[in-house]
């Protein structure tokens, strides 16, 4: 009634004005019923009443464009979460456009050497001796010293690898051949050879003379990369049901992990992206280094899905409950956020939302509480809120409290009425909507199973203790005894939620330890993955704080926001072309120059950028998830160094930008790709055409400028970068869970409306990390806020679990001060000294930072325990040989023992 008198007054406002300027119409006007009309909508303004005719005249200017804005917007996306893209598309990410001619390269190198060494120049027409022996050569021509005879060797293994794409007609048998090549490859033993030359490579890049180096001088380093991480990324994908590829799989991932000369792959990556972040050696592909960094890592380690399975076994293995639900497969199978909402657009505006009356339940609202709404909204927003809210706040909530009315009372609920026709809607036709949706639906009910740490079980059972006792029990945990029936009630509830994760089992048994260093013996888990963790760990931990803040720099770099700075990393090196000289690295072409060329290198850097972050935001999160499963402390130090770098402001202002554009970046062209350019090149010829290059770019330019020139579709996405917003959302909530300083680090960077502002995105999974970062905030913010944002707290109730007894809805948070959190940090700071002192302190001196951490350090344990004196006995002891060892058994008795003239009558003497 109140939006109809409303809408009548306006009506006769338009109607008056058109008179007067009609002249009335031979009739007179009565100035004073129109003044009085405008006197009571300056009455109802100053209330702060919705206006309808400034709203409906914005609609009017502004509709073109906001169809077009908000058909992106309200699409759903449908995006699959894993661990990485398909396996074509990550193959195109290793490639920069740049390198689009070095495919024919590697084309020519082949047909040289293979014209000169075989018969046939088809790779397809050999058979398996055949590409044995041809790989035999080119393992030989990598112990040669001439380098140009290396690197025509690394060309031909590098097109084996790409798939001999030459004589390959579509995607589907070029992934086929890629993965034929590369099952040969690795059998032949390839990757111990790859792997002596990225060695070699990597060294002689930083000894080269830094004034005089060119970028043509990691073409090398760079082909090596490429065929590792082909490599590396097929053999991650045999899962197969085929027995041999297994088989592979398993031993290749083994000599992954195996450690040589005190060092491993994983360890000289490390190291290679140190210096690269340092500005030691910025020649190198920093790109190429990080994605096969965390392809290794995937492999070895494992992903999401090995992840969630070991967590499994190490609940229980330390009898804990393992029913929780996961937060990703959950989240996947949730509706993301209404399209139609303040919340879902982004806005920092208040749209209120009237309820439904329903009858006895809920009686409508009067009217000054619609008198107090503190800012405007249109008609159809009115009806959007109504219809999206509304009906799911029916749904949920009122059938729910009409089934607890009905319990109580012995009665039942008013009886729906029938939808009128016409299409005419009424409570009762929603309520109608409401009763089927609960028929159909059954059990309604939370996404998530409420949960209670142990501590607060405690704080809450010592809180009553004191309330009614006036004392407390520090060693008690238990016992109720003297308690009211409904708080010992209460504490058996809290029970019945409590859930105790695996990191206060560590932390409980860490305490055990340092308390009694002598009685106690820690037991590591032999697992495998468990010793690729510990290995992992020991090659992080003495560079530890280097690491982060080179990790932070890179993710700075590669922000869109970014600004080209004198102490930043150079990220453009490896898009730029070999015959580019080195000024225009730094110096890339603006975005105005209108050439092919241009907008090919603009793209590109963008891509890279790109890219680059998604590695980065994967490699963290990957580590920090493997860590916190191993032990807490080893993910607390990675963690806490990361925060001390910045990574948390740095991570609010890579939000602090158009998400949604961000998520529908164009930053590619589809016919510069690996893929579809290997297969253009099949197309044209052997011989290509002599500007077949140039032709190909100017195509792929001029569809981009055309795609650039169009609305994107609805739904439309690019993979990367909606995986890295997740990703960088997961390391957020990994770095800010349970720690109030950090979770006052986001208040103080102003990153509430920037989360709000994500989600605009319409996937469930990024929602619903944007809404734990605030619902940890909201007892932060104050009263106000909430208040302003009450969409905003129904959506954090329906869509995030509930800790009970967390009071994040209404609790202000107002007596920390900045030195409690410092104290805080101090304190977690010191358990991980103590931690890495008391286990990896015999490894690494600089981990003794107290004289009383050296001298427990040296302590060695071992010498503690009775010692064998019996020679039998110690030869019954099984011997456990590596499975390198047993697959190199004849060759050891070769060199070891059959050539080696040994005395035994003297030895034994």
């Amino acid at each position: 009634l109140m939006k109809l008198d409303m809408a009548l007054n306006e009506v006769n406002i338009v109607k008056l004005n058109k008179t007067t300027l009609d002249g009335g119409g031979g009739g007179g006007i009565d100035v004073n019923k129109l003044q009085e009309i405008r006197q009571g909508l300056a009455a109802r303004r100053a209330a702060q009443l919705p206006k309808l005719v400034s709203c409906l005249a914005k609609e009017i200017t502004d509709s073109s464009s906001e169809q077009e804005t908000e058909s992106c917007e309200e699409a759903s996306i449908d995006f699959q979460y894993g661990d990485c893209d398909s396996f074509l598309e990550e193959l195109n990410e290793l490639y920069s456009y740049s390198e689009a001619p070095d495919l024919c390269d590697n084309y020519n190198a082949f047909s040289e050497k293979i014209a000169n060494c075989c018969s046939t120049s088809s790779w397809k027409l050999f058979d398996r001796r055949q590409m044995e022996h041809f790989i035999f050569l080119l393992l030989q021509e990598f112990e040669m010293v001439s380098p140009e005879r290396r690197l025509a060797a690394l060309k031909c293994l590098a097109y084996l690898l790409q798939g001999a794409f030459m004589e390959c007609k579509n995607a589907e048998e070029l992934a086929e051949a890629i993965i034929c090549n590369v099952i040969v490859a690795v059998e032949c033993g390839v990757w111990p050879a790859l792997c002596m030359l990225f060695y070699m490579e990597a060294d002689s890049l930083v000894i080269t003379d830094a004034d005089n180096r060119t970028p043509k001088d990691g073409q090398s380093l760079r082909l090596v990369l490429i065929c590792m991480y082909t490599i590396v990324e097929t053999v991650r994908r045999l899962d197969g049901e085929e027995v041999d590829k297994l088989i592979l799989r398993q031993r290749f991932v083994q000599e992954l992990s195996e450690q040589r000369a005190d060092s491993s792959l994983v360890s000289v990556l490390l190291d290679m992206i140190l210096k690269y972040c340092s500005g030691s050696a910025p020649y190198y592909p920093i790109r190429k280094l990080l994605l096969l960094l965390w392809k290794v890592l995937l492999l070895t380690l494992g992903g999401w899905k090995e992840l969630r399975e070991m967590k499994m076994q190490r609940r229980l293995a330390h009898g804990l409950h393992c029913g929780w639900e996961d937060t990703v497969s959950t989240a996947c199978t949730m509706q993301p956020l209404p399209a139609g909402t303040t919340l879902a657009r982004g806005t920092g505006e208040l749209e209120p939302t009237v309820p439904v009356p329903t009858g006895r339940l809920r009686p409508p609202p009067p009217r000054r509480q619609l008198a107090n709404c503190a800012a405007e909204f249109d008609d159809s927003s009115y009806c959007q809120a109504e219809t999206s809210l509304g009906e799911e706040m029916v749904t949920a909530d009122e059938v729910e409290a009409a089934d607890m009315l009905a319990a109580a009372t012995g009665q039942r609920p008013d009886s729906p009425r029938p939808e009128q026709a016409g299409g005419a809607s009424s409570t009762g036709s929603r309520r109608t909507r409401a009763s089927s949706a609960s028929t159909v639906s059954g059990e309604r009910r939370l996404p998530w199973s409420t949960k209670i740490r142990h501590v607060d079980v405690v704080a809450f059972l010592q809180m009553e203790r004191r309330k009614f006792f006036g004392y407390t029990l520090a060693e008690d945990e238990v016992s109720t005894a003297g308690l009211p029936l409904p708080i010992r009630e209460s504490v058996a509830a809290l029970r019945r939620h409590e859930y105790t994760s695996l990191a206060d089992v560590q932390i409980a048994r860490e305490k055990r330890l340092q308390k009694y260093k002598f009685s106690q013996r820690e037991t590591v888990d032999d697992h495998a993955c468990s010793a690729a963790v510990e290995q992992l760990y020991r090659a992080v931990v003495p560079n530890v704080q280097q690491l982060a803040i080179g990790l932070v720099k890179v993710l700075f770099a590669s922000a869109p926001s970014s600004k080209g700075k004198s102490d930043a990393v150079n990220l453009v090196h490896e898009v730029i072309s070999v015959q580019a000289d080195d000024d225009s690295c730094n110096n890339p072409p603006s975005e105005g120059v209108d050439t092919p060329e241009a907008l090919r290198l603009n793209l590109d850097v963008n891509r890279q950028k790109e890219i680059i972050v998604k590695a980065t935001a994967a490699l963290l999160l990957l580590m920090l998830k493997h860590f916190k499963l191993n032990h807490v402390y080893q993910f607390e130090l990675l963690a806490q160094q990361l925060v001390f770098a910045n990574c948390i402001p740095l991570i609010v202002k890579f939000f602090d930008q158009n998400v949604l554009a961000y998520v529908q970046s164009s930053n590619e062209l589809p016919e510069l790709n690996y893929i579809q350019c290997a297969l253009a090149c099949s197309g044209a010829g052997p011989p290509l055409p002599a500007r077949f290059h140039q032709t190909l770019l100017e195509t792929a330019t001029a569809k981009c400028r055309q795609a650039q020139s169009q609305s994107p579709p609805a739904g439309h996405f690019l993979w990367r970068n909606l995986f890295t917003l997740i990703n960088l959302l997961r390391l957020l909530n990994k770095l800010a869970k349970w720690k109030h300083g950090r979770t006052m680090m986001l208040v103080v960077y102003k990153s509430a409306p920037i989360l709000k502002r994500a989600l605009r995105v319409r996937h469930m999974l990024l929602q619903l990390y944007a809404l734990k970062l605030l619902k940890a905030q909201t007892k932060y913010l104050g009263k106000q806020w909430r208040k302003s944002n009450m969409e905003l707290m129904s959506a954090i109730y329906r869509n995030v679990r509930h800790r009970l007894n967390d009071d994040w809805a209404y609790g202000n948070e107002v007596q920390s001060k900045s030195w409690d959190f410092q104290t805080e940090e101090s304190n977690l700071m010191i358990e991980i000294d103590n931690f890495n002192c008391r286990r990896y302190g015999n490894l690494f001196g600089a981990l003794r930072k107290t004289p009383s951490m050296a001298a427990i350090a040296d302590v060695v344990f071992e010498d503690l325990q009775p010692y064998d004196n019996d020679v039998m006995s110690v030869l019954r002891k099984p011997f456990v040989f590596s499975q390198r060892f047993k697959r190199n058994y004849r060759q050891w008795l070769e060199h070891e023992v059959f050539q080696l003239n040994i005395d035994w009558d003297q030895l034994l003497q």
